[in-house]
């Protein structure tokens, strides 16, 4: 929302444009969604189309799209006096954002990376963990009866048990 053609001064250039008098926002009240989402997702997020990021996420998500228009037939419409059309694609682009803040917000928002890409996961973080992952496993399987039965098998031998099984709990 900070780009000069999509973001607020956009929207309050249009809205002056139309005869109105846009409201005056202060900055840390207004939230940039594809920086947003982009910190939640990777700046891959969507891929940039035709139609554009918004249009083709909002379709990902199963979000109507009917009036919007994209940004370049925006352009052109304004060029050609279309101002109703441009109010109906204004319209629900606002919609459109509404829906995918609730969705980000409610952790639904389906985007084009993989979960593993998102959340960082790779082949080669895994080839390097596994080895670890297993044996915190096993470990987590075996539990406290294996714990308790090696404390006071080391216990007898320095002689200290008694002492770590109570710090424990056992």
């Amino acid at each position: 929302m900070r780009n000069q053609v999509y973001g607020f001064e956009a929207i309050n250039a249009r809205y002056r444009i139309l005869g109105g008098k846009p409201a005056s926002i202060a900055d840390n009240n207004k939230y940039d969604l594809p920086a947003l989402i982009e910190q939640l997702y990777t700046s891959k997020y969507e891929k940039n189309s035709e139609e554009g990021k918004l249009l083709s996420l909002a379709k990902r998500n199963g979000i109507a799209t009917a009036n919007a228009i994209p940004g370049y037939l925006e352009a052109k419409a304004y060029e050609d006096g279309s101002h109703q059309l441009l109010w109906m694609s204004t319209q629900q682009k606002v919609k459109v954002i509404t829906d995918l803040l609730l969705l980000t917000s409610e952790d639904k928002l389906k985007v084009a990376p993989t979960f593993i890409s998102t959340h960082g996961m790779s082949w080669g973080l895994l080839k390097k963990t596994y080895p670890w992952s297993l044996f915190l496993l096993i470990l987590g399987i075996i539990g406290k009866e294996f714990m308790s039965s090696l404390i006071k098998y080391l216990s007898d031998y320095f002689a200290v048990g008694p002492f770590i099984l109570s710090v424990l709990g056992f």
